[in-house]
């Protein structure tokens, strides 16, 4: 009884209370305890339906930004080297391609058969289909197949192998961060609003309220069965929010996006095949064989070279973009760009550095021919018929 007077008096009220006074106290205080569990079930329902209705913003969000249209092919550029994809807001993020030009193991080469260099009108190779790492050829390994020839003219041209790696943008091209660590901090968002909403502080079952339950009789109605002070203070919604799809499948709706998003990217990168290819077979071009004179048609080749290293300096730089708008994302691609944009000038500069021993070695065979011949023309001759013979 002296207990039951303390927690009175605590509450600020005498300790001599009649059955009647404390009797409409008690029902005061059960009302009061009614409200704390009223405002609990409130500001559940208050949590619960802000992180469904973010989640459902996230995931239209998400579905919006990778639902766009990419190209079938990279368009030419004007003033500023980027391309966009048709959006009404900016991209979420950015990452980075990056090209990791590593060797490549010879199982992933494969070889395709074309047409060795002919002169025209026999050859039809020109500067875009010309490959300098097979049309660059010894003279000593080529060979006439003599089911070439009819009638002593040539009817088609010898085959040789071109090197391709058709997996090429999977194994050079780089993407910083990963999607796979985009996801994750996507996930990591997830649950830290999962934990910023459990922030709100409880009502029922509060230490504060405590002495307005202990003055209940055991024979008073109360919301709960018993009640016991909560060693953990916030107010969690996990028990509503488990039956919520959105809660339950939060990661496999992230995932969902990012493999889109992947797919996205990958179909976007996918143009920069054969520009990847050319940068690869510059790498590839046997230049001591350019200084040699066992190269095959060397003059209708190396102008042929030099034909396609223009062509690339002025595709490369006016199809390759610095940035890409992909809609959630934007790829940044300036140090990749770079990379590839100097092939070519890296090409044209080890050929000016070969080209004087090159036209020394077509001047010496030119000279040797007009020696060989001038001296043939010098022969005396009795008639009309040997001076035509000697021509």
């Amino acid at each position: 009884l002296m207990a039951i007077d303390a927690v009175y008096e605590h509450l600020g009220f005498q300790s001599n209370l009649d059955y009647a006074y404390r009797t409409e106290v008690r029902k005061e205080c059960k009302t009061f305890l009614r409200i704390s569990y009223l405002l609990d079930f409130i500001a559940k329902t208050s949590l619960k339906e802000m992180y469904v209705n973010s989640m459902n913003t996230l995931d239209n969000f998400l579905k919006q930004r990778n639902d766009i249209g990419l190209p079938n092919e990279l368009p030419i550029l004007k003033a500023t080297p980027e391309f966009s994809a048709e959006r009404s807001a900016k991209p979420a993020f950015s990452i980075e391609i990056l090209l990791k030009d590593k060797p490549i193991h010879e199982k992933e080469i494969k070889y395709e058969i074309v047409d060795v260099y002919e002169r025209p009108p026999i050859g039809k190779i020109d500067e875009k289909n010309f490959d300098p790492t097979c049309h660059l050829q010894n003279e000593d390994d080529y060979h006439l197949n003599p089911g070439n020839i009819s009638q002593g003219k040539v009817i088609s041209g010898v085959k040789t192998k071109r090197a391709t790696v058709s997996s090429i943008v999977e194994l050079w091209l780089k993407q910083v961060p990963e999607l796979e660590d985009i996801s994750k901090c996507f996930k990591r968002c997830v649950k830290n609003m999962l934990e910023a909403i459990k922030t709100y502080e409880r009502h029922s079952k509060n230490e504060m309220l405590q002495p307005y339950a202990s003055v209940l009789e055991e024979w008073d109605e109360k919301v709960a069965d018993k009640w016991d002070v909560c060693e953990d203070n916030r107010l969690s919604c996990d028990d509503i929010l488990i039956e919520q799809d959105v809660y339950n499948k939060r990661e496999e709706m992230i995932d969902s996006h990012m493999k889109k998003l992947g797919q996205n990217v990958q179909v976007y990168l996918l143009l920069f095949e054969s520009f990847l290819t050319s940068y690869w077979r510059y790498s590839r071009i046997p230049w001591k064989l350019v200084e040699s004179s066992k190269l095959r048609e060397p003059v209708e080749v190396t102008t042929l070279l030099v034909k396609q290293i223009r062509q690339h300096k002025e595709d490369f730089s006016f199809r390759i973009p610095m940035r890409a708008d992909l809609g959630l994302i934007k790829l940044n691609m300036k140090r990749m760009r770079d990379k590839i944009c100097n092939a070519p000038f890296q090409a044209h500069k080890e050929l000016d550095n070969r080209m004087p021993v090159f036209l020394g070695i077509e001047c010496g065979i030119v000279k040797d021919w007009l020696n060989k011949w001038t001296q043939k023309i010098q022969d005396p001759v009795n008639n009309a018929i040997q001076y035509v013979a000697q021509i």
